[in-house]
């Protein structure tokens, strides 16, 4: 009986302990991408260490998000992994996703203040 309720005391400390740790891991952080990793046409690649749970979470795109090079660019989940990343040990899991430009019409001016569209003629033809 007194076994029964170690045990089970074991465990409510275990699933205690995972929330915290949760808690005090903090927001995902962006890291290195995987070795031999090809990344998309037209897309930055971007990877980021987080806590547990689904790569997919609000939480994990709002950080992808914040790291894209351009201001409202689509993000597009790539893969996930846990094993042989740099990842710090209360963020173990990582994450890639592929940060999309926002398309610009013609003559427009990226924010990144490079213009992207049709190049001009030139008079010297």
């Amino acid at each position: 009986m007194v076994r029964h309720i170690f045990v089970a005391g074991l465990l409510a400390v275990i699933l205690a302990g995972c929330g915290l740790a949760r808690n005090f891991a903090g927001e995902p952080v962006k890291t290195s991408l995987p070795q031999n990793f090809k990344g998309k046409l037209g897309a930055t690649s971007v990877a980021v260490c987080y806590v547990d749970g689904d790569p997919r979470a609000p939480e994990v795109v709002t950080a992808v998000r914040e790291l894209c090079k351009e201001p409202g660019s689509t993000v597009s989940f790539h893969s996930s992994d846990l094993i042989f990343n740099d990842c710090p040990f209360m963020k173990k899991r990582r994450a890639v996703y592929f940060c999309t430009a926002p398309a610009l019409t013609p003559g427009q001016v990226a924010p990144s203040g490079n213009k992207k569209g049709p190049p001009k003629a030139s008079p010297f033809r």
